[in-house]
C-alpha cells in the first residue's frame, strides 16, 4: 500500500500534519486573525525537544507537566484565560510557537 493519497492539496497538508505529530517538523495552521485557541483557558504542552520554543518563553511561565516524563512542560494562561504570549491580540512568538499550537 502506498503512503501517497490522491487527494490534491489535502494530501500534502495531511502528510505535513503527520510529520508534525511525529515531531518531524511543523504544519501551517492558517490562524490569520483568529485567537480562539489562545483565549480559551488551555494549557499548552511543550516537549523537551522544542528548544527553539523554550528559548522564547520566560521560564517563569512554565511548569512541569503532571504525569509526563521529566522535561515536559506546560504553558498556562492568565486570569482572563489568555495565553501569556498573546500580546496586542497577536502571538508574540508565532514563528517560534509550540508544536501544540502548530498542529492544533
Amino acid at each position: 500500500m502506498s503512503d501517497a493519497l490522491p487527494a490534491g492539496p489535502f494530501a500534502a497538508w495531511l502528510t505535513e500534519l503527520r510529520g508534525a505529530l511525529d515531531a518531524e517538523g511543523g504544519t501551517d495552521v492558517p490562524c490569520g486573525e483568529c485567537t480562539a485557541c489562545c483565549t480559551s483557558s488551555q494549557f499548552v504542552h511543550i516537549a523537551p525537544d522544542e528548544t527553539d520554543t523554550l528559548a522564547h518563553i520566560p521560564s517563569a511561565l512554565l511548569f512541569p507537566a503532571p504525569l509526563a516524563p521529566k522535561g515536559h512542560l506546560l504553558l498556562g494562561y492568565d486570569e482572563h484565560g489568555r495565553c501569556p504570549m498573546l500580546v496586542d491580540n497577536r502571538c508574540s512568538i508565532y514563528a517560534h510557537r509550540p508544536r501544540t499550537c502548530r498542529t492544533y
